[in-house]
């Protein structure tokens, strides 16, 4: 996980999200997310129109827009340079598991069921235990373990689908990385205000004194993004055709 991630915690029941376990999530917002806020409320709260829990949820769905904006967009050439390099890294992960001495080998599970806390006294897993043939299959480790076993087993399989990939890859609109990643946090900030209408117009062109170019600003560097907000804004416009 990245910094940006798990800006909020999310509704656990929710059946079609496949949650991590808490201690696979950062306890609480991370610096960048706690700066988002801040500036959020730099340029919104003179609207009078969000509350504490509602910038927060301004600031996840702004970071997840940011992340999946434009998913028509990419760089083919770089993109087409990593799928060769997934392809060799991946057989070469899997020679090196295939010839792990055993004992070697068998520690993955030892250390699952170590970490899982899932061996008892006498340092023996009982496996006819209903409670721990249950509690097995919850452990991140163990479920770790599991996913490795039965990916590797199958890895021929998922190298075939790195070809469906390359033909992919090779319809991205061109395009920098760095423009790419530009445009996509212009998109991302146009359509938080494009929502929110009676608060940031987006100007029809970028005026370097106006609310929406000082909003930019700020979002690029919290974002790290180095292109000029002007010049994003110009080729996101100029691309999406709006």
């Amino acid at each position: 996980m990245t910094k940006r991630d798990w800006i909020l915690p999310v509704d656990p029941d929710l059946p079609e999200l496949d949650m991590p376990y808490p201690e696979e999530c950062d306890s609480g917002p991370s610096e960048f997310n706690t700066e988002l806020i801040r500036l959020l409320r730099k340029h919104f709260d003179k609207y009078e129109r969000f509350d504490d829990e509602d910038y927060g949820w301004l600031a996840h769905y702004l970071n997840f827009d940011q992340a999946h904006e434009l998913d028509e967009f990419w760089s083919s050439k770089e993109v087409l340079e990593d799928l060769p390099r997934l392809r060799t890294r991946l057989n070469e992960a899997g020679e090196i598991l295939d010839r792990l001495p055993t004992p070697v080998s068998d520690a993955f599970r030892i250390g699952a069921l170590n970490r899982g806390g899932l061996r008892n006294q006498t340092k023996m897993a009982d496996v006819r235990n209903v409670w721990f043939n249950d509690a097995i299959e919850e452990t991140p480790h163990w479920k770790a373990m599991m996913a490795e076993v039965e990916f590797f087993a199958r890895l021929r399989y998922f190298i075939e689908l790195i070809k469906d990939a390359e033909t992919a890859a090779a319809q991205g609109k061109p395009a920098g990385k760095k423009a790419i990643e530009a445009w996509r946090l212009v998109s991302a900030c146009v359509g938080l205000c494009e929502r929110h209408p009676d608060t940031i117009r987006v100007p029809k062109a970028m005026n370097e004194g106006g609310p929406f170019y000082r909003f930019l600003c700020d979002m690029f560097e919290v974002f790290g993004i180095e292109e000029l907000p002007t010049s994003a804004f110009s080729g996101w416009k100029k691309h999406m055709g709006r």
